[in-house]
């Protein structure tokens, strides 16, 4: 049930952007993709916070992969999770991050935040 609503809750996020985005619909790249990629592909990456592990630090998921996130791009703005509001649970769309390896690990920096959907629905 959880992942049902997660998957709607993304669906409808992943519409109300591609306005925005452009002109046409936008890719929804998975986070495996991304990955096996480096970040070459570009469009909207759709994931949930697992955790957040310092001020400018998260893990986050999809149904394919894990990797970190450094902060998200707000109005041209590196701003970091607590001043966004964003906690573990939230889902979370993306636009073109950037790949960057930082000390031996893999993470996604420059992400532009689109949307931000805090779940509070019972689970």
């Amino acid at each position: 049930m959880k992942k049902l609503i997660s998957l709607i809750l993304a669906a409808l996020l992943v519409f109300s952007v591609t306005i925005a985005v452009a002109e046409e619909i936008p890719e929804i790249v998975t986070v495996h993709e991304w990955l096996e990629t480096k970040g070459e592909t570009t469009g909207l990456v759709i994931v949930q916070v697992q955790e957040v592990i310092n001020p400018v630090l998260a893990l986050v998921a999809d149904e394919t992969g894990y990797v970190n996130l450094f902060g998200v791009t707000i109005d041209g703005e590196m701003t970091d999770f607590v001043v966004a509001g964003i906690t573990a649970g939230d889902i979370l769309v993306l636009w073109n991050p950037r790949y960057n390896e930082f000390e031996g690990s893999v993470e996604m920096a420059d992400a532009v935040l689109l949307r931000h959907a805090i779940l509070t629905a019972a689970q």
